[in-house]
């Protein structure tokens, strides 16, 4: 044990070190004491495949030609994309009026802002390694922090659909304005055309209106975005603060410091 004269160093500064190590102690203790519950909700998730849509998939009756239901890495990437966007967080911000919620003044310009804000520090959205899409949300109220966790999910949904419906409606106007357009095509020149070329665009009018068929089914036939594991539940236990796990982190760093101190006084005290 190192020593100064002929005491140990730990005997000698004995109050110092508990001073050093107790104080910080205590005060993380009460912090944690202090500091509003907050509980943890879990949603977990799986993408689905996105080729689902392929009208192969809805059509054939060959079993090979089927896709998995489960989604690949693309798919996971794409609703991870989704779930961190403003768009949802916003979304989720304004149905719960977590501006209110929060305790904020809500009518500070950046109140909406500032909500925004907080909601991602209580949230984590992770991508597992097994393919999940695992969104996790912290509250001090258990049933709201569940109805956020699966709210990310639902909004999610609510998105992919919007913009797949959306996407499938502006092919079906173009493809029907194509087949008007050839319509009256074949119509005008019904007369002055040879058999063999009216006969081509009518095949080609066919395969239009074919087309347009098959974009019916793939959005009759949409696949969702996300397949639920998992739903969020509220939580009967707190998950923060930690109070043990601050307490030990504490006490670990202060007795780093307090060893840290009592070894370095002997060369305070050697110095000229």
């Amino acid at each position: 044990m190192p020593t100064t004269g002929n005491k140990p160093l730990l005997k000698k500064y004995r109050s110092f070190f508990l001073t050093i190590i107790s104080l910080p102690l205590i005060v993380s203790i009460l912090v944690s004491l202090l500091l509003p519950k907050q509980y943890l909700s879990i949603s977990t998730a799986i993408p689905a495949n996105s080729r689902l849509t392929d009208k192969n998939h809805l059509i054939s009756k060959d079993l090979q030609e089927l896709y998995s239901v489960f989604g690949e890495a693309n798919d996971l990437d794409h609703v991870y994309i989704m779930a961190r966007s403003s768009t949802v967080a916003a979304s989720i911000c304004d149905s719960f009026s977590l501006i209110a919620h929060y305790g904020l003044d809500a009518s500070k310009m950046d109140a909406r802002a500032t909500a925004i804000k907080k909601l991602g520090k209580n949230t984590e959205i992770l991508k597992t390694e097994t393919g999940e899409l695992k969104i996790s949300v912290w509250d001090r109220s258990p049933e709201i922090a569940a109805a956020i966790a699966n709210a990310y999910v639902d909004r999610i949904e609510s998105m992919y659909r919007q913009s797949t419906s959306g996407m499938y409606a502006d092919i079906k106007n173009k493809l029907e304005k194509k087949i008007i357009q050839e319509s009256s095509a074949s119509a005008m020149q019904q007369a002055s055309v040879s058999q063999e070329s009216l006969d081509a665009l009518l095949s080609k009018l066919k395969s239009m209106r074919e087309l347009a068929d098959q974009v019916d089914i793939s959005m009759e036939g949409m696949p969702p975005a996300l397949i639920m594991i998992d739903r969020a539940k509220p939580s009967l236990k707190s998950d923060r603060p930690n109070l043990l796990m601050n307490a030990l982190a504490t006490l670990a760093i202060s007795l780093f410091t307090g060893s840290a101190v009592l070894l370095l006084f002997p060369l305070a005290r050697t110095k000229p």
